[in-house]
């Protein structure tokens, strides 16, 4: 057998063809290491109306490795696009259990809670949700009704 002309060629182009394929099987493979995202969209609204000022957070039932809470701003329509890592990335399968915090900030000693203050606590909003694949968008009625308050309220602080 003889060498071929230039003997430096023939080895990168041996190290090319075995180490490319390689190379890109690797980085197919591992994604970002943090697990598939289903988008998780929405919306939230009050007594039949968008809840316009807030913010909707998903915190996982299970705890555990890779298991991670997310959450998003509500726009002027009631809408939400969570994001867990990065910017609207969605949640990783699995339940949650779903706070709203419907506040807007007035200054710097006072809010308008647009939604009962019950939503914005884990242990008593009630929401819950089952993040699948097949997921689209979610909705998240609220109301007044058996509240202490009956409407949007200021609070100082």
């Amino acid at each position: 057998m003889s060498l071929p002309e230039n003997p430096t060629r023939f080895t990168n182009a041996r190290c090319a063809i075995f180490f490319i394929p390689c190379l890109l099987l690797i980085t197919a493979g591992c994604g970002d290491g943090k697990g598939r995202r289903i988008p998780v969209s929405g919306v939230v609204t009050i007594d039949g109306q968008p809840l316009s000022h807030g913010s909707v957070t998903f915190m996982p039932v299970s705890k555990g490795d890779g298991v991670r809470a997310g959450g998003g701003s509500l726009n002027e329509n009631g809408e939400f696009q969570i994001s867990s890592f990065t910017p609207s990335d969605g949640l990783l399968v699995g339940k949650y259990d779903v706070t709203v915090l419907g506040t807007e900030h007035i200054s710097e000693s006072a809010q308008k809670w647009h939604a009962p203050k019950k939503y914005s606590e884990l242990k008593n909003s009630g929401l819950t949700a089952e993040i699948t694949s097949d997921v689209e968008k979610l909705t998240f009625e609220l109301t007044w009704k058996g509240s202490k308050n009956s409407k949007p309220f200021v609070e100082k602080y």
